[in-house]
């Protein structure tokens, strides 16, 4: 493992050994603002009224992707992204 793969392979080990529940493999379709204030993530292989709650969320997808997912919870984080040329 290197760069970015280790670094949240990392990430997730450690908040796991704290007993945070972590999620990983999922894939995420969009991020939204719950009514309680904490983040939605909805999901695209799981039935659309089960939308997992968080209080943070960590992506790590490339910027297109990720402009895309948080387009309805940050416009401007969403722009920001989008402005940014993936090159794979």
């Amino acid at each position: 493992l290197g760069g970015t793969e280790r670094l949240t392979t990392t990430l997730a080990e450690r908040l796991r050994a704290r007993g945070v529940a972590i999620r990983t493999g999922a894939a995420a379709s969009r991020l939204e603002r719950l009514d309680d204030g904490r983040i939605g993530v909805v999901l695209s292989d799981v039935d659309a009224s089960e939308v997992p709650a968080a209080d943070a969320v960590v992506v790590t997808v490339a910027a297109p992707v990720a402009s895309r997912i948080l387009g309805s919870l940050s416009a401007e984080a969403s722009s920001e992204l989008a402005r940014i040329e993936h090159v794979p």
